[in-house]
């Protein structure tokens, strides 16, 4: 069977040609356009909803003519299984926290052939700009059924970190706070690096030109602390070649250092068409999601002198202001209702669409004086329901509840996903992930290859910790 020959997915969005791909079973065909934004002009086969994970900064690429990562848009990606999959295992109880969440297996026509891939939840789901950084922890890569020709080409590559601090990293991308670009760093920048340069690599990745947020530090510290307490517990396992995913969303450690911290001249000559609006956001503080009640009255306001400017005919202002001002405090309130109230009306609904679901399709049963039970926590809904305003409607050509009803069920599954996300507090997490060399232990200690790694991972960042003091 010959290779896969792949080109680089980070291209302009729709270069490539008349491109398409088949599902499995591979007879259906869909436009390559309609699935992704990765042009390729030699892109495999692929199933029907998947493409592949654009931000991958690791591991085995669709770039280097290799089987890479899928993803779905309902917020997983599907990984290639590398070695044949193996059932759960008790030991393995306490990792459960401290990985991407397994959704199960799935087996996709992929190119010309059949592949098993793990279904796992996306650590970066939900995140706009989602910085992320591969750490491969420990000393030794290689794993004991490695041959010598292995062994020998794993102590060569990323020497120096790997002897100083029992670490290397494979590669990041980050986004740039000022500019809102993009920048990645592959495996040959990784080499470079020594014990001192990783620091700077990781300041790069923290985006710590103008100060580290602390914010951000016990987030990732949050789940580094987690992993550490486990290696330094655990005596079943010796994990080779494995790596801590470190994710975090530049968005909102852009909205949390400019919540703490008026904006000055300076930030704003630096804006430009795209930034600005990056700046107004931040302004609305749009981190969580726009408030629809907080635009109306504002905008009530530049559509008055909107249309004044538009019929006057008697002054010329010059460097005249427009002075926005809204009370967070009243914000905060009106957020925090309404999206209790939605996400209520979410889950609710999530349960009666599958009983409909059900009842269109079973034939089976008559079901005479059952009841459909519905249930909720009134403690979680801590503000004011009078503080909604519910949005009245009629029923007109203009306005159609079953239309307008199956467009949500439609979309649900997007919906669900990314009113969990706009909940989440958290914007920052770190993974434990790529267990293909893991193996049983063969004496009850701990295992120092992989603990010497995490610990020096640790101190580093519990070092930029002690700066925020």
């Amino acid at each position: 069977m010959s290779r896969l020959k792949l080109p680089p997915y980070q291209r302009k969005k729709n270069s490539g040609g008349n491109l398409y791909r088949k599902s499995c079973p591979p007879s259906y065909l869909l436009p390559f356009s309609e699935m992704t934004s990765v042009p390729s002009t030699n892109i495999p086969n692929l199933p029907v909803g998947c493409v592949p994970l654009d931000n991958q900064v690791a591991g085995h690429t669709f770039q280097a003519g290799e089987m890479g990562i899928l993803r779905e848009n309902d917020g997983t990606i599907l990984k290639p299984a590398a070695k044949p999959l193996c059932g759960a295992h008790p030991s393995l109880v306490a990792l459960r926290d401290l990985v991407p969440e397994y959704r199960g297996t799935q087996k996709l026509f992929v190119g010309d052939r059949y592949v098993d891939f793990m279904k796992l939840v996306d650590a970066t789901d939900g995140m706009l700009e989602p910085c992320i950084m591969d750490v491969k922890i420990g000393a030794r890569t290689w794993d004991p059924l490695a041959t010598e020709e292995k062994r020998a080409a794993e102590e060569q590559k990323y020497l120096a970190c790997k002897k100083a601090l029992g670490l290397c990293i494979p590669g990041f991308q980050v986004y740039h706070l000022g500019t809102g670009r993009i920048k990645r760093y592959s495996k040959d920048y990784g080499k470079k690096l020594n014990e001192k340069t990783v620091r700077d690599a990781l300041r790069i990745f923290l985006n710590a030109d103008s100060g580290l947020c602390r914010a951000l530090l016990v987030q990732l510290l949050s789940g580094l602390w987690a992993i550490q307490k486990w290696a330094r517990t655990q005596k079943t396992l010796r994990l080779y070649s494995s790596s801590v995913l470190l994710v975090y969303d530049a968005r909102r450690l852009r909205s949390s250092l400019q919540s703490k911290r008026k904006i000055s001249k300076d930030y704003g000559k630096k804006l430009n068409e795209k930034t600005v609006r990056d700046a107004l956001r931040i302004f609305l503080n749009a981190d969580s999601g726009l408030c629809r009640a907080l635009l109306v009255q504002l905008l009530s306001g530049l559509w008055a002198i909107q249309k004044w400017a538009r019929t006057q005919k008697t002054l010329r202002l010059y460097s005249s202001s427009v002075l926005l001002v809204y009370d967070a405090r009243r914000l905060r309130s009106s957020l925090q209702s309404k999206r209790k109230i939605r996400a209520l009306l979410v889950q609710l609904l999530s349960g009666l669409w599958a009983i409909q679901k059900w009842a269109r399709t079973q034939k089976t049963l008559r079901l005479y004086s059952s009841s459909v039970l519905l249930v909720y926590d009134a403690r979680r809904l801590r503000n004011p329901i009078q503080s909604y305003q519910k949005i009245q409607r009629s029923h007109s050509t203009q306005n159609n509840y079953d239309e307008d009803l199956k467009e949500i069920r439609d979309k649900y599954t997007f919906m669900l996903h990314r009113m969990c996300a706009m909940e989440k507090k958290e914007w920052a997490t770190v993974k434990m992930i790529d267990f293909a060399h893991a193996f049983p232990a063969d004496e009850d200690s701990p295992d120092t290859n992989y603990l010497f790694g995490i610990e020096n991972l640790v101190k580093m960042f519990e070092d930029f910790l002690k700066e925020c003091e």
